[in-house]
């Protein structure tokens, strides 16, 4: 962003940014002086910070607690490889936020696939580029690599037959970990997720 972004302050019309900026959410982590203003990059200053504003922003967007069970549990299924359960506790999430709140749109759908994920600690990337093309969310564990890829208007063996077609999976064969590869549909109707496939790479 440029200076002008987070050094403007009106009472009457207060702006988001400034207001993360100086309350400490965001920090500089790098000033580019290439350009004709000077852009800076803008971050969390730590992954406690991090973890605090996405808990905060979930917790508002849907009737789920930010102190729920429901994390730690997601947590664990991540931990013992079970996708199916994630997922069903993914659904749970979905179900908690308002209609009027919601968008059909694919993006929407991801983007909270990431915000939770983030928010569970895990090293996790959306519209990570191949030289195929872009995976939805890959999800990189200690022990286990997973690749989703979701469809709003669309099935779940169209998702996965994504992944296989474009061979995204391949991006990650050198890791020497086990890559499952998830394929996730949306229900427009029911806003919330319908069904999904999963399949080990062998």
């Amino acid at each position: 962003v440029s200076e002008r972004s987070f050094s403007s302050y009106e009472v009457e019309h207060l702006e988001s940014l400034p207001l993360l900026f100086q309350s400490g959410y965001l920090t500089i982590q790098d000033i580019d002086d290439d350009y004709e203003e000077r852009l800076y990059l803008l971050d969390y200053p730590n992954f406690e910070v991090k973890r605090a504003f996405l808990a905060e922003v979930l917790s508002n967007f849907s009737e789920i607690n930010k102190e729920d069970t429901y994390l730690r549990r997601m947590t664990q299924y991540f931990k013992r490889g079970d996708i199916d359960n994630v997922l069903e506790e993914l659904k749970i999430f979905f179900a908690n936020v308002p209609y009027d709140l919601q968008i059909k749109n694919e993006k929407y759908y991801q983007t909270i696939f990431f915000a939770i994920f983030q928010l569970l600690g895990f090293n996790i990337g959306a519209e990570i580029k191949t030289n195929r093309g872009r995976i939805d969310v890959v999800v990189d564990m200690p022990q286990m690599i997973y690749l989703f890829e979701f469809k709003l208007f669309g099935s779940k063996e169209e998702a996965l037959a994504q992944i296989k077609t474009q061979q995204y999976f391949q991006k990650y064969l050198n890791q020497k970990k086990p890559v499952t590869l998830i394929g996730v549909e949306f229900d427009p109707t029911e806003r919330n997720i319908g069904d999904w496939v999963i399949e080990a790479v062998t």
